[in-house]
C-alpha cells in the first residue's frame, strides 16, 4: 500500500499497474492478485486508507481546537466560527503532514481518471461521506449558534472543498510568480470570502481564522496518528 500511494502521488494514477507493484517489491505479480483481484480493488483500497488517516488526523486536530478555545475562554458563536473555518483550513494544512494522502483525497475529487467501480463503491463512498461529513457538521453547528446565516451544510462543505482544493493546485505556477499564485494565501482568501458570503461578520472571520491559523503553528490542527 505505501508502495502504491507513492506511485500515484508521484507518477500519477495511469502508472499504478499491478506489474509496477509487482517489479517494485520484486515479486510475482500472481502475489499481488492474491493479495488485491483487481487494480480497481486495489486503488479503492488506497482511497479507503487514505481518507481513514485524513479523519483520524482531522478528528485528533480538532480536539487541540477544542482545548484551545476552552483555554482561551472561546465559546458560543465564536468557537462554533472557529471550529467550521478549521474543518476548512484542514484540506490546506493537512498536506504538510500527510501530503500522499491529501493528494489522493484532491484527485479523488478532480482526476476524472480516477472513477470508483460500483462494486468497489462500498469501500470507498462511506469514508468519502464521513470526512465530507466533518465540515458539514461544523458549518451546521456554526448556523445554529448564530455565526453564519442559514443554508444547506452539506452543499456548503462541498464548495469549499473544491475550491480549496482548486485553489491549493495553482502552486504549480508559483516558480514563475511566488506572490501571485501563494497558493496558502489564496486559499486563505477563498475560505474566507465563502465564510464572510455565508453571513459570517469580517471581523469574526478573521479573529476566528487567526485562532486556527495559530493553533497550526503550534500543536497542529493536522497532526499525525498512531
Amino acid at each position: 500500500m505505501d508502495l502504491a500511494l507513492e506511485i500515484v502521488t508521484q507518477e500519477g494514477h495511469d502508472a499504478l499497474t499491478m506489474q509496477r507493484i509487482a517489479t517494485g517489491l520484486d515479486c510475482g505479480i500472481a502475489t499481488v492478485y492474491r493479495l488485491f483481484p483487481s487494480r480497481d480493488a486495489l486503488v479503492a483500497e488506497l482511497l479507503h486508507q487514505a481518507l481513514d488517516t485524513l479523519h483520524g488526523s482531522w478528528l485528533l486536530g480538532l480536539s487541540h481546537l477544542d482545548d484551545y478555545l476552552a483555554k482561551a475562554a472561546v465559546a458560543g458563536a465564536d468557537a462554533a466560527l472557529a471550529r467550521a473555518l478549521g474543518a476548512a483550513w484542514f484540506w490546506v494544512v493537512a498536506e504538510d503532514t500527510y501530503g500522499p494522502e491529501i493528494d489522493l483525497a484532491r484527485r479523488l475529487f478532480i482526476d476524472r481518471d480516477i472513477v470508483v467501480p460500483d462494486d468497489q463503491a462500498a469501500l470507498v463512498v462511506p469514508a468519502s461521506l464521513r470526512l465530507l461529513n466533518e465540515g458539514r457538521q461544523r458549518i451546521d453547528d456554526a448556523v445554529e449558534a448564530g455565526a453564519l446565516e442559514p443554508g444547506n451544510g452539506v452543499e456548503r462543505a462541498i464548495v469549499l472543498i473544491a475550491s480549496i482544493t482548486g485553489v491549493v493546485l495553482t502552486a504549480k505556477f508559483s516558480r514563475w510568480d511566488a506572490s501571485l499564485f501563494d497558493a496558502r494565501a489564496l486559499a486563505a482568501r477563498a475560505t474566507q470570502d465563502a465564510f464572510r458570503a455565508w453571513g459570517a461578520p469580517p471581523e469574526a472571520i478573521e479573529a476566528a481564522f487567526a485562532i486556527v491559523d495559530g493553533l497550526d503553528h503550534t500543536r497542529g490542527l493536522a497532526p499525525r496518528v498512531g
